[in-house]
């Protein structure tokens, strides 16, 4: 991302923002509230639009102006607040947008459940799931994408230490795998922990 520029109506979110992300790596970003984190995920994630700037992938110039099109750069962003619909179930919460069949689906998901260790009730209603629940909803969502970036928006920091814990080992089991993490938060422990560039 260089030179990203984002203006809201009495603020200025990004006044000339850069981010050089490299495969492998779990990347931390970090600031006070109103920086523009979050804001500058929302462009890289095609939910905003920067008013100036670029985004590069491998040194090309891409035009990421839509979610579809972050998704069909294998980016995928788990937000802070979870956006499920409330009245589906936790399967078809995680497996919508998909165009698999549904065995196969089952299958993959079965296998994203296995490496977090996660083994939900995917027959429960979004809508019963406390907050840490539906973090690791969004989460396995995006890991059903096997994205080539993933950011977490303080995702992290809702649930118990265990929750914590096993998000913290997955994540740098998909960094090891080549996989790009942007971790947004505030915890310097947790960035400590999991993280190779700030």
């Amino acid at each position: 991302m260089l030179d990203i520029e984002k203006q809201f109506p009495g603020v200025k979110a990004l006044d000339h923002a850069k981010l050089q992300l490299r495969p492998g790596s779990i990347h931390a970003l970090m600031g006070e509230n109103g920086a523009g984190k979050s804001t500058l995920m929302k462009i890289i994630m095609g939910i905003y639009s920067a008013d100036s700037g670029e985004i590069e992938i491998g040194g090309d110039k891409v035009d990421i102006s839509n979610p579809k099109a972050a998704l069909a750069h294998s980016i995928y962003m788990v937000p802070q607040e979870p956006m499920l619909f409330p009245n589906m179930t936790v399967r078809e919460n995680i497996t919508i947008g998909f165009n698999e069949k549904p065995s196969v689906l089952a299958e993959r998901l079965e296998k994203v459940m296995d490496t977090t260790g996660w083994h939900m009730d995917l027959d429960r209603k979004a809508l019963t799931l406390s907050i840490a629940e539906q973090g690791m909803v969004e989460i396995l969502r995006g890991l059903m994408r096997d994205p080539e970036v993933l950011i977490l928006d303080e995702v992290l920091s809702v649930g118990d230490f265990l929750f914590q814990q096993k998000c913290e080992k997955r994540m740098k089991e998909l960094m090891a795998g080549g996989t790009t993490v942007i971790l947004v938060s505030h915890s310097i422990e947790q960035i400590e922990r999991m993280c190779s560039k700030v």
